[in-house]
Order: C-alpha cells, then sequence, then structure tokens
C-alpha cells in the first residue's frame, strides 16, 4: 500500500509488447482468505475436511467476485466484476473446479455449517424443525496428481486466453497485486508464466501518504489511514516490520521476483530502466519514454515526508528509529 507501484505499472504501460489495464483494479483471486493460494495448500497439506472445505470456499468466493451484481442486488450481493475486467474467468473457473474436484456427492456435512451466514443456517434450522428435509451439501474431493497441472491451465487461461484475443504479439500482461509481494514464491511456483515485480518505497513516504489526502491515491484519509494502520504509530511501525519480515527464498526463482525501489526509479531512472529492460528481456524501441511515467514529474513525490504537518513530526522520528534500514537514503 503507497509502495509507489502505480509508477512501475506505468512505465512497463509504455511498451507496446507488455498488455496492461487499469492500476486502479487490482486482482485479488489468488491471495484472498479462501482465494486460490488458500485452496493451494489445502492440496499440499491435504486432509479430508481442508480439501473438502478449501473448495467449498473458493467456489464461493470466486462466484462473489466474478460477479456484478445488478440493480436491487447491489443492496445486499458483493460483486467485483471480474467478469468484466478478465472476459471468460467465469467459465474457466468453473472448469477448473469441475477439473480438480475428482469425486463429489450430497450429504448432510456439519463441518459445511462453519461457513454459512446466519440466515442460510435460520434456514436450515427451520426446515429441520418442520420436519422438512434441508438442502445437503456437495463434498467434493480431489488428489494432488492432476491439481497442479490444472492450477497452470487456470492461470493461463484467466490471464492469457480467457477472452479468445489474439496476444501473441504481447510478451507480457502486467496485473497489480495478483502475487502477494510479501512472499511472491507463493505464486511464482504454480506456473512457469509469473513473474513478480515488487515495489517498495521510503517507508516515511508511505506513512506520509496514508496521512494524507491524495487525489487517485488516498482519497479517503480516514478509511487508507486505519487499514495501514497508521492511526497509531506503535501499529504502523510493527505492521511494516511483520510484512517486511524475511521469508524463506527459493533460488530457482531468483530471475523471476524483482525488487524495484520507487526512488530508484524516479532518481536514477536510466539504470533502473536498463536494468528492467534486460531483466525481462524487452524491446527497448518498443518503448514510448515519458508517455505514462515521467520521472522529473514522480519526483515530487519522493521525499513528500518533510511536508507533513508539525503533529506528524513525532511519529516521523519513531519510525526513523525503528525502521531506519527502510528509509531510503539517496547514494
Amino acid at each position: 500500500m503507497f509502495s509507489g507501484k502505480s509508477a512501475v505499472f506505468d512505465f512497463f504501460s509504455e511498451f507496446s509488447e507488455i498488455d496492461s489495464g487499469n492500476y486502479q483494479e487490482e486482482f485479488d483471486l489468488f491471495r484472498v482468505p479462501g482465494g486460490l493460494f488458500d485452496l493451494v495448500n489445502a492440496f499440499d497439506n491435504w486432509t479430508y475436511m481442508g480439501v473438502d472445505g478449501a473448495i467449498r470456499r473458493f467456489q464461493s468466493i470466486s462466484k462473489k467476485m466474478i460477479r456484478t451484481p445488478r440493480g436491487f442486488e447491489r443492496l445486499y450481493k458483493i460483486g467485483w466484476e471480474y467478469e468484466r475486467r478478465c472476459p471468460g474467468i467465469a467459465l474457466a473457473t468453473e472448469e477448473f473446479i469441475e477439473n480438480i474436484s475428482t469425486i463429489s456427492w450430497e450429504a448432510d456435512w456439519p463441518y459445511a455449517e462453519l461457513d454459512m451466514g446466519p440466515w442460510s443456517l435460520l434456514r436450515r434450522k427451520v426446515f429441520n424443525r418442520l420436519g422438512k428435509s434441508s438442502p445437503k451439501y456437495e463434498l467434493q474431493l480431489g488428489g494432488r496428481d492432476l491439481f497442479f497441472a490444472h492450477v497452470e491451465k487456470y492461470i493461463q487461461k484467466i490471464f492469457i486466453n480467457a477472452d479468445g484475443a489474439d496476444n501473441s504479439f504481447r510478451k507480457y500482461k502486467v496485473i497489480i497485486n495478483a502475487l502477494d509481494p510479501t512472499n511472491p514464491v507463493a505464486g511464482l511456483r504454480l506456473s512457469p508464466l509469473l513473474h513478480s515485480v515488487v515495489v517498495d518505497r521510503d517507508v516515511r513516504d508511505i506513512y506520509a501518504n496514508a496521512v494524507t489526502f491524495s487525489s487517485g491515491f488516498n482519497d479517503n484519509v480516514e478509511y487508507y489511514r486505519r487499514i495501514a494502520g497508521a492511526d497509531n504509530i506503535e501499529n504502523f511501525i510493527a505492521r511494516q516490520k511483520l510484512i517486511r519480515q524475511s521469508l524463506p527464498y527459493n533460488d530457482s526463482f531468483e530471475t523471476k521476483s524483482v525488487k524495484v525501489q520507487f526512488e530508484d526509479l524516479v532518481l536514477n531512472y536510466n539504470d533502473e530502466r536498463q536494468s528492467l529492460i534486460d531483466v525481462f528481456q524487452l524491446n527497448g524501441d518498443s518503448q514510448v519514454k515519458f508517455s505514462k511515467f515521467n520521472p522529473e514529474v514522480s519526483n515530487k513525490n519522493v521525499g513528500i515526508w518533510r511536508g507533513l504537518d508539525r503533529e506528524h513530526f513525532e511519529a516521523i522520528a519513531a519510525i526513523e528509529n525503528e525502521l531506519e534500514n527502510y528509509c531510503y537514503i539517496k547514494s
């Protein structure tokens, strides 16, 4: 959050061989609770109840994220419109669930009730009290042997050819937050097609962005300040320490995960540009330079913490004391 990833997104969007959309539309189906990563973890650590529950939760979560509620439905249904943003994902997800579910059957299953909302549970209890048979649950199981092959095909379908468009001239597709920046390896191992660009920034500027209004980035200070933990400096510092903890790293993914420091892209543009071109083997001539990302314009977003009101000085001092390694110092 407030890492400067939109600047890197704009940079990549300048290359004709890269397909990009709207940087404000994040793709969270993999990393949300109940999403693809949780499903993968269930199959990795296979148990009877774990796999069945993970499939059921993924069905529920994906349906909510894919659909587009209309009219009166908007009052009581969640919908993140992924089908509009990623045409074909609904069918691809349905086929994916069918492929990973080797067997399925209906039965009364009390563990499924743990995921039910109060109204659904009330309906079942009323049915039982009236002596009527309440709807049974669908139990689904699948094995590990073919699961990961189906995951790889699913990723290819939803990101590359879900809409049937000819993207053969595109080398990459840029998607915001498809992989979690705190542990990109969790996603990279699922498909050779995936790469990760983790963007970091002076932690003082992350704090500054969280507590000040910025059109298009922080339009609701109270809302985003609380999400970032910036309403309490101790929480903010603790959160930053936790999300930056060293995680187990697999050397086989070293060339697929790249870290970009926002300040370096702005202040050392030519060197960083060439580095990214080399890593991703891009054609520099395919870039329309400065059409979307202009380092001279973005320069005003470096060191914005210096412009904070006096009420934040104590918080900045605490950040510098506790998070010194994450405060950018120009070399």
